[in-house]
């Protein structure tokens, strides 16, 4: 894809719409939550899985927090 990026539609929301154009609704939206625990894994990567993944989607969510200002 050549030329510019284009701007989440969230992003646009939050500056505005100056041009009043339609928003994009078919935009992929990311899932909320923790995803599942993968079958197959061993007892220590288990207990890493929940160790980790609380510690992680909270980092991610006060990271998408941190990129809408």
């Amino acid at each position: 894809m050549q030329g510019r990026k284009p701007i989440p539609t969230a992003v646009k929301e939050l500056r505005g719409n100056p041009g009043h154009r339609p928003l994009g609704d078919r935009e992929p939206q990311p899932k909320v939550g923790e995803p599942p625990m993968p079958s197959g894994l061993s007892r220590y990567a288990k207990q890493a899985w929940k160790r980790m993944v609380p510690i992680l989607s909270t980092w991610v969510c006060s990271l998408s927090l941190t990129a809408t200002r």
